[in-house]
């Protein structure tokens, strides 16, 4: 126990610590940790056993820390209030900073070991594996009573208001201490400004309505915290959104990319982790990765998953991954379920930056990757469709009206359309097309020998005898 096993304590070699109280304290949690972390003659581990999780909440007693950011005050530690999720007020943020003098020692149970277990690994674990941002929130500055922003335990923007009224995505409605109110972005920075008689409503789509004492409404997109004088709406082409407002198509990104006005739906096609959009303003580069001359129109391209901007589309490699360019000149590779990948530049220093020289690469490499899928792709339809004759072993002949055919079971294989069908052979049958003009058919009904032979027969080791004339024949390899 920390309270009694305070400083001045010192036994290095303890080597089994039990923890069993729970802290939101990271000093206390070091001090229980740590009197088992000291070096000692003879002592080659330590033990923790840990029944409150509390490295759930603060990582391991080793895990490296930024403490010149939390003596800098920019990382909320102990102290700061933790406001709750979207849409509380400083009432709620009061009353839990007043729990937080107490609850340290007395702590009542509001949620089970497992749920606590689950909502840790699907909120702080699986963010940080998945590289995803905390959700913004508020918290209070006890010292001068304001509230500021942060996400996780990193502050995003300082204690500067007297009251944040809601949060979402990257934007909150805060209202100053001298009762003004706006729209920041995670950061601070202004958005819009309001006042007391505006109403902020959030919409479906993250889309925010802001509408002022005289009714008037704008519109605010929550990913990038554009404004609208009128509501846009939401187009979905395969999973990407684009805004329509008026006769003009924006990105949802955090550079915002508009479409030139009028510009026809059909003008927009969704490739998949792509969303090519024809730009006739746009210019197009002189030649292209897929290696074609210039285009008589340029295209605008929006990546799934990468919320920074749209780019130029230079072309599509034989693999179906593309080339993009961004406004700085910047050449980058996509392609599918990948983060895109720098590769050159404009007006590159060294010839493995020079756009041609990296997408000439890149085609290459496609051209190879290409190949050897389609080869891949052979060989496994060629092993689905042998095991697939393999099962046919039972087929047998029969007859419709004068015309024969082939069934296993009641399963039709072939139409009763050929004059006669012999039995099979492993996966082949000798078929007679027209009077003394025989060839040879799969079980699955694929002619691998042309009906021109005056007699066929087939051999148990996937061989052919063929008759072109009395007394002359052939033996052929049958190939599936």
């Amino acid at each position: 126990n920390v309270d009694v096993f305070s400083e001045g304590f010192d036994c290095p070699d303890v080597e089994f610590v039990q923890m069993a109280r729970p802290t939101l304290s990271l000093a206390k949690y070091l001090q229980q940790a740590g009197r088992g972390l000291r070096k000692a003659e003879g002592k080659d581990t330590c033990v923790l056993i840990d029944h409150v999780g509390l490295y759930r909440m603060f990582g391991l007693p080793v895990a490296e820390r930024d403490w010149q950011a939390t003596f800098e005050g920019r990382l909320a530690g102990k102290g700061y209030a933790t406001a709750g999720t979207h849409g509380q007020t400083e009432e709620v943020a009061g009353r839990r900073e007043r729990e937080d003098d107490t609850t340290d020692y007395d702590l009542e149970v509001v949620v089970e070991h497992r749920e606590l277990l689950e909502y840790l690994d699907a909120t702080r674990h699986n963010r940080r594996k998945e590289g995803l941002p905390y959700p913004l929130k508020p918290f209070k500055d006890r010292r001068s009573g304001l509230y500021g922003l942060k996400r996780g335990e990193t502050v995003t923007a300082p204690a500067a208001y007297g009251k944040v009224i809601q949060t979402a995505e990257d934007v909150a409605e805060v209202e100053w201490a001298d009762g003004s109110r706006g729209l920041v972005d995670g950061r601070g920075s202004l958005v819009l400004t309001t006042d007391s008689g505006r109403k902020a409503k959030r919409l479906k789509h993250d889309l925010l309505e802001a509408t002022d004492r005289n009714g008037r409404e704008r519109y605010v997109d929550l990913r990038n915290n554009c404004v609208y004088e009128e509501r846009p709406t939401v187009m979905d082409f395969g999973g990407l959104e684009l805004l329509k407002a008026g006769n003009r198509y924006c990105t949802r990104t955090r550079k915002v990319y508009r479409t030139p006005p009028g510009l026809n739906r059909t003008d927009i096609v969704c490739k998949g982790f792509y969303l090519k959009i024809l730009d006739r303003l746009a210019a197009p580069a002189d030649r292209h990765a897929d290696g074609t001359e210039t285009r008589r129109n340029g295209c605008v391209c929006l990546l799934a998953d990468d919320p920074e901007e749209a780019y130029r589309f230079e072309g599509q490699l034989a693999d179906g991954s593309i080339v993009v360019a961004d406004d700085e000149g910047r050449y980058y590779h996509a392609e599918a379920g990948k983060e895109k990948r720098y590769i050159a530049r404009e007006n590159a220093e060294t010839a493995e930056e020079d756009p041609a020289t990296a997408t000439a690469r890149l085609q290459a490499e496609a051209e190879a990757r290409a190949g050897q899928r389609l080869e891949e792709n052979r060989r496994r339809q060629e092993e689905m469709r042998r095991t697939r004759l393999e099962s046919l072993a039972n087929a047998a002949p029969f007859q419709s009206g004068r015309k024969w055919g082939l069934k296993a079971g009641e399963r039709i294989l072939i139409p009763p359309i050929y004059r006669h069908i012999e039995k099979p052979v492993g996966s082949y049958c000798a078929f007679e097309m027209n009077p003394c003009q025989w060839g040879v058919v799969t079980l699955d009904g694929q002619v691998v020998v042309e009906a021109k032979y005056l007699n066929v027969e087939i051999g148990t080791d996937g061989t052919a005898r063929l008759t072109l004339l009395p007394g002359k024949t052939q033996t052929v390899k049958l190939k599936p």
